[in-house]
């Protein structure tokens, strides 16, 4: 065994020890650099830019798909798009960044939070940001801008981080589920009956491009083009294709705007199976089992309520002591919502139970003062 080494006040000093170096973020200086490098997630901020980047890969979704389907010749949309793709190139470097938790654990090792980056989502990420719209100037002819559009349709694979952004919400305590499942609910139906809107449209018309002349036919005939799209107005369009689509993936729809061609038929099935799916499956659904759990606490008591009600008839209690019993229920669960204290806080460590037990009764202890 190594002896220490003797200093100049004739002690002994103590040899270095020979173990593994310490983790950087075991010390003091390394902790305070890396958290200046990297992003938590739970934090107001990050909330706010994850709410930012899932607005735009909806609106994305929503300025692509009505390009290629109704108009490309506005300007301020092909601005739009692309502004959208800086905000989400910046998301890119951001996640590089991003804490993630393991089993909920924090992990701030920019190694590991880069690899699981790169493994896991980067090359969707990448995918939808590569310009092959660029591709478009290859391709003669005067259908340049819809097969530019069209191209461009690569930015819908961002759209899964509209679920990644709701699924963030609703893993955290504290916030209003049911607000946050309404607004998801909300904004998968509209995109559903927006995308079907644009494809039903996209059957009918080309629709208008510079270079293109605007030809429709098809299910526009069953009530005449110029009165189905009177002076060729585009909005007018789109609420026509958006009619369709709610009423058809709602319901069976109403005749009035119906399939004529082959092509037409095979997508009004499709597009009444995913409405069934959609809309019937999912969200009416879930949003059933919301507001079934929405009262699921009263229910729960109101059961509990009757089991004891039933008891005390059995057992020939006296009524008046009955309607006792009964008030102070009652008064349980206006006061409380039927929440018994006992027992709530036995899986916290003892000395955030001693805390709360101070702060309990912290107005008795500083009367006995």
């Amino acid at each position: 065994m190594a002896q220490g080494r003797t200093d100049r006040n004739g002690g002994q000093r103590p040899t270095p020890s020979i173990s593994t170096p310490a983790h950087p973020t075991d010390r003091p200086e390394e902790k305070r650099k890396l958290l200046r490098t990297y992003i938590y997630p739970m934090t107001n901020a990050s909330r706010v830019w994850e709410a930012i980047v899932a607005i735009t890969c909806v609106a994305t979704a929503c300025i692509n798909t009505f390009k290629v389907a109704f108009d490309s010749r506005h300007t301020e949309l092909w601005i739009l798009l692309y502004i959208f793709d800086a905000l989400y190139l910046t998301d890119i470097v951001l996640q590089f960044f991003y804490v993630y938790l393991d089993y909920g654990v924090p992990v701030t090792d920019l190694k590991l939070i880069r690899r699981r980056y790169l493994r896991r989502t980067f090359a969707v990420d990448l995918l939808s940001l590569l310009p092959i719209e660029l591709i478009a100037f290859a391709v003669p002819g005067q259908s340049f801008w819809k097969t530019m559009a069209m191209f461009q349709l690569n930015r819908l694979l961002r759209t899964y981080r509209i679920q990644t952004f709701f699924d963030m919400l609703e893993m955290e305590l504290g916030l209003n589920t049911v607000y946050i499942r309404t607004l998801k609910y909300t904004a998968v139906s509209w995109l559903c009956l927006h995308v079907m809107a644009c494809g039903w449209f996209a059957l009918g018309c080309t629709g208008k491009h510079w270079g293109i002349h605007e030809d429709c036919g098809g299910w526009t005939a069953s009530t005449g083009t110029n009165f189905l799209f009177p002076n060729n107005n585009t909005g007018y369009e789109y609420v026509m294709s958006v009619y369709w689509a709610t009423a058809t993936s709602t319901s069976t729809g109403y005749g009035d705007v119906h399939a004529q061609t082959l092509s037409e038929k095979a997508y009004s099935i499709v597009a009444m199976l995913a409405g069934v799916a959609v809309f019937f499956g999912m969200i009416l659904g879930g949003m059933t089992s919301m507001l079934t759990n929405m009262d699921s606490q009263r229910a729960g008591f109101t059961h509990r309520l009757d089991t004891i009600k039933q008891y005390l008839i059995e057992e020939d209690i006296p009524e008046t002591q009955q309607q006792q019993i009964m008030n102070y229920y009652n008064y349980f669960w206006i006061r409380k919502r039927g929440v018994q204290s006992e027992g709530i806080f036995d899986i916290l460590p003892f000395t955030f139970r001693a805390e709360i037990a101070f702060q309990t009764n912290k107005g008795i202890l500083e009367k006995a003062r």
